[in-house]
């Protein structure tokens, strides 16, 4: 029984240990990012170098993307000021 209680909590000191990981943070936090209008049509893939990559499913959730991108970044830049977004990359 105490073998249980060791690997239940190991399990849990290391999805604890995920939300101290930025790309899970971003991740995570992607879907209120993106809004009511984008958050079906695309996924937070990664963020380099100031850079944010983004699946989009099709061209008018890209139109849409680009449309609202100043948003994003002002968003994301408010939620993590360390990571000072500069663009967003679309990919399909």
């Amino acid at each position: 029984m105490e073998d249980v209680k060791d690997i239940k909590n190991l399990v849990s000191e290391y999805i604890s240990g995920l939300e101290n990981i930025d790309s899970v943070r971003y991740h995570r936090a992607w879907p209120l990012i993106a809004g009511p209008s984008l958050r079906r049509t695309t996924e937070f893939r990664s963020f380099e170098n100031g850079k944010i990559y983004v699946h989009v499913r099709g061209a008018s959730a890209r139109n849409l993307l680009m449309l609202e991108k100043g948003r994003i970044l002002k968003d994301f830049n408010m939620r993590f000021p360390d990571a000072r977004a500069e663009d967003i990359y679309p990919a399909r």
